[in-house]
């Protein structure tokens, strides 16, 4: 059975980890935990024109040579891949709390439609069931749920599995017991 969780790095979706060790004493259970984090977004800046450097040349004349700006961000490419390295291992030190005999794989990617993106990859993975987080607020189906987790029941791509913070975590907060 292929699980899918889904992970945006919020203590928020980690509550769903504790459901997720339960499920990994399943016989034949393999997980993907998966994040799609958003698209890098801004403008390579450079820093203040720099000084020229003079130079003086062998018949005694000086030659004035601009300096190139000097980059002090990184480019969009480098920030994805950059994004997608610290995703990957955010996802491998979740992965590292699972059993050594369950099948954890670790996916990242970077888009700017998590909902679109986790459908996609459903329909491509074909898994038994995704697991994610969810506010489980009382009142309109639309509290209930984020955007992307909307997207994703809506797709009716696999069953999915919301798991409120209270309840995953094994602690009910707010209780009146004593």
């Amino acid at each position: 059975m292929k699980v899918m969780a889904t992970f945006d790095g919020s203590a928020f979706a980690e509550s769903t980890i504790p459901l997720l060790l339960e499920i990994a004493r399943l016989p034949d259970v393999e997980f993907r935990l998966v994040s799609f984090a958003s698209e890098p977004h801004g403008r390579a800046r450079t820093s203040r024109q720099p000084m020229p450097v003079a130079a003086t040349v062998m018949s005694g004349a000086s030659v004035v040579v601009p300096r190139p700006p000097t980059p002090i961000a990184e480019t969009k490419a480098q920030a994805t891949e950059r994004t997608i390295t610290e995703v990957k291992e955010y996802l491998d030190e979740i992965a590292a709390r699972f059993p050594s005999t369950v099948e954890v794989r670790t996916e990242a990617h970077v888009g700017n439609d998590p909902g679109a993106a986790i459908v996609q990859w459903a329909i491509a993975e074909h898994p038994a069931v995704i697991v994610m987080a969810t506010h489980g607020r009382a009142g309109l189906s639309r509290a209930l749920f984020s955007a992307t987790t909307e997207q994703v029941v809506r797709s009716g791509v696999a069953p999915v599995l919301l798991v409120h913070p209270e309840h995953g975590s094994g602690h009910a907060q707010g209780s009146d017991e004593t």
